[in-house]
């Protein structure tokens, strides 16, 4: 090959390889100038979930609650709707139920139920059928008092001597025993 030939291949290779070159620095210099200039993305919003509001326990037909009508079955009684206290025994801020479950008859109140919401579900949180005979109960301070009848040798059917109030207290996520107290009956006729 001619000294000339040599140093045309070799101009030409060299003009390839500044073109080369100059074409690897812009397409580096166009994909770092998109970059710089690129618009920066930003996270999309997620809408904030509002939480569903429980329904007011004074609007639910209580004694259709599958814990409450077993209880009633259980017993052999019924739910008395215009017997049922509403007030705050768990100090949430709503309304719990004190459900009184009925003889229906002579007998009074068989037991009771005290449902609220407990974790947003509505549940019986506290169930009774005491043994002892009719019960009552009470809110009196913001506190359930079941009031059981304490009979004596000689004591009438349905008029005892004294009655036993049970004063219960929400710890936690239960209804437990916060105290008693055994008082002469108001009621009891006098001996004869």
């Amino acid at each position: 090959m001619s000294d000339r030939v040599c140093r045309a291949a070799l101009v030409f290779l060299t003009g390839v390889l500044v073109v080369a070159s100059f074409v690897a620095m812009s397409c580096g210099d166009d994909e770092r100038s998109a970059e710089s200039t690129a618009t920066p993305r930003r996270p999309t919003a997620t809408p904030a979930v509002t939480p569903t509001p429980l329904p007011d326990i004074q609007t639910l037909d209580l004694a259709n609650q599958q814990a409450v009508r077993d209880f009633a079955q259980q017993l052999n009684g019924e739910v008395a709707p215009e017997e049922i206290i509403y007030a705050d025994l768990t100090g949430d801020g709503r309304d719990d139920a004190v459900v009184p479950i009925s003889s229906g008859g002579t007998q009074g109140n068989l037991g009771f139920a005290v449902v609220g919401y407990l974790g947003g579900t509505l549940k019986a949180l506290l169930t009774e059928a005491p043994s002892e005979g009719e019960v009552r109960v009470a809110v009196s301070s913001g506190q359930l008092v079941e009031s059981l009848p304490v009979y004596a040798a000689g004591d009438l059917p349905g008029f005892p001597s004294n009655i036993r109030n049970v004063y219960y207290a929400w710890k936690g996520d239960q209804f437990v025993v916060d105290r008693e107290e055994v008082i002469a009956n108001p009621n009891s006729p006098p001996r004869q």
